[in-house]
């Protein structure tokens, strides 16, 4: 699960939109801090947008712990992350939870969810 995690934030440092579309379950869902849904064309369209409008400069994972129950897995940790959003910079630390199911004899990532953390390293 940590391998599969650490790819989630390479595909979306790399722009990797067709990894994060083999990485993501079709009824994917991530929930934003605000509460906003957002589901997998969004998220990959999202990985698509134009560098210049949108772009993630930095992002590493603390804290993570995984745990594993038959086909679903729950993974939890911190991201920080910078990104440049029309042309201004923001560095965010976010706690999340990344949930797998197998299916099809593969993990893929069904759901995940964004909450605010305080400041740190």
């Amino acid at each position: 699960m940590r391998k599969l995690d650490r790819e989630w934030g390479e595909a979306i440092l790399r722009r990797d939109a067709a990894k994060l579309d083999r990485l993501l379950a079709d009824d994917y869902t991530r929930t934003e801090p605000s509460g906003e849904t957002i589901d997998k064309a969004q998220e990959i369209a999202e990985t698509k947008a134009p560098a210049l409008v949108s772009a993630v400069e930095f992002l590493r994972t603390e804290d993570v712990e995984v745990k594993v129950s038959g086909e679903q897995a729950t993974v939890t940790g911190i991201v920080v992350v910078s990104v440049r959003f029309d042309g201004q910079g923001i560095r965010e630390r976010y706690g999340y939870t990344r949930t797998f199911a197998k299916r099809d004899r593969r993990w893929r990532i069904v759901a995940a969810r964004l909450t605010r953390a305080g400041a740190g390293r």
